[in-house]
């Protein structure tokens, strides 16, 4: 097989052309979130072990990224969604819990390399590694992929979308479906992007000459717009899954 996984830890030389997938792969805006900005380059390094990177014949294609925490297993012990799920898992470290779950916070496979299954690989191996640290789930804030181009429906009623054989009609939903996740909550706001109309027209290559909502490609709601206060607000909702790993 021409592909090799390794993580972080074992190669930290990565790193970089790791950040340069995700700078090709994601809308500009989604980079902006502040806590990805606050913990994304101590996640690489206080959690190296839990950061896949895949390769093929040495070069890094696509990586999956995870943080360990604490999880009672009850809805409302689940974090609210991707950032309070970082916030979570450093602030666990910093208590020294023992985790009982790991969050698969991104996967992402470079836009050339799309098409051939890798995410599938790339999330067993998640799921293995939280098995070897004897972490009994995997929790999954999902970005649904087909979602951006339903903006304006909520995503109860996206999700509640299906495929003649009853399974999700979004594929990587369905993906996870098909590898054993169920779900477990809807969260709104799970990634917080928020920047001057300035910093959103740069990000988008838009003008927003209006108050209101708006249309972004690649975003899976609109994003509010208010001028008289400089703001521009999305508020990404994701959907909780769980792989149940036992243990």
């Amino acid at each position: 097989m021409p592909y090799d996984i390794v993580t972080l830890a074992e190669q930290p030389e990565l790193a970089e052309a790791v950040n340069q997938i995700h700078r090709e792969s994601w809308p500009k805006f989604l980079l902006q979130d502040a806590v990805s900005r606050r913990y994304w380059d101590r996640l690489l390094t206080e959690f190296s072990e839990y950061q896949l990177v895949l390769l093929e014949k040495d070069k890094a294609i696509g990586a999956a990224h995870g943080i360990p925490l604490k999880w009672v297993g009850a809805l409302e012990d689940l974090p609210q969604g991707w950032d309070a799920a970082v916030e979570k898992g450093f602030r666990d470290k910093e208590q020294s819990l023992n985790p009982t779950a790991l969050v698969g916070l991104s996967l992402v496979i470079h836009p050339d390399h799309q098409g051939r299954n890798l995410s599938r690989m790339l999330l067993s191996t998640l799921k293995d590694l939280a098995q070897r640290k004897e972490i009994r789930d995997v929790l999954v804030p999902v970005r649904p992929t087909m979602k951006s181009k339903y903006p304006k429906m909520p995503m109860g009623d996206y999700l509640s979308k299906l495929m003649r054989d009853g399974l999700p009609f979004d594929p990587w939903v369905r993906t996870h479906v098909k590898l054993g996740a169920k779900f477990l909550a809807l969260a709104h706001q799970s990634m917080v992007v928020t920047g001057t109309v300035a910093d959103w027209e740069k990000w988008t290559g838009k003008k927003f000459r209006k108050s209101g909502e708006h249309l972004v490609p690649g975003a899976l709601v609109p994003v509010t717009i208010d001028r008289k206060k400089n703001e521009g607000i999305y508020a990404e909702p994701n959907v909780w899954v769980r792989y149940q790993l036992g243990g």
